[in-house]
């Protein structure tokens, strides 16, 4: 399925780039990925556990 969707995010992307304009391009691209991993998220594919532990405390 993620192939099948690359296939068809890659044109449109540059569609949108094309008509747009390089910076609502950008976007679109930002806000695809925001909803990308929120999906992954919702869907408990992204764990976030042990993150805390990767902390650097400060100084």
């Amino acid at each position: 399925m993620s192939r099948r969707f690359g296939l068809l995010a890659g044109p449109l992307l540059v569609a949108v780039w094309v008509s747009a304009g390089a910076g609502i391009a950008g976007l679109t691209l930002l806000t695809g990925a925001v909803g990308w991993l929120g999906g992954r998220v919702l869907t408990g594919d992204v764990a976030t556990t042990g993150l805390g532990d990767r902390a650097v405390p400060r100084r």
